[in-house]
């Protein structure tokens, strides 16, 4: 388990229960973060991106991992 997913770990722990999955990469100094909505998603669980960004910068600073910002990818709106 690299670093990047262990900060996020909690996070997406709780996004699975709402049906999400979380996917997270390095670009440079943007950590690069896509959620991926199942069958059974619950599609007003996912927080405004400003908040979620906000969640994952404040994740990665408890990890001690540097990021620029983030970049958020939410799966297509219904």
């Amino acid at each position: 388990m690299t670093a990047l997913t262990e900060a996020l770990q909690t996070m997406s722990d709780t996004l699975a229960a709402d049906g999400y999955v979380l996917h997270a990469d390095r670009a440079g100094d943007l950590v690069r973060v896509a959620f991926e909505a199942g069958p059974e998603a619950c599609e007003d669980c996912l927080v405004p991106k400003a908040m979620m960004e906000r969640m994952i910068l404040d994740a990665l600073s408890r990890a001690g991992i540097p990021a620029a910002g983030v970049e958020l990818s939410y799966p297509p709106e219904a």
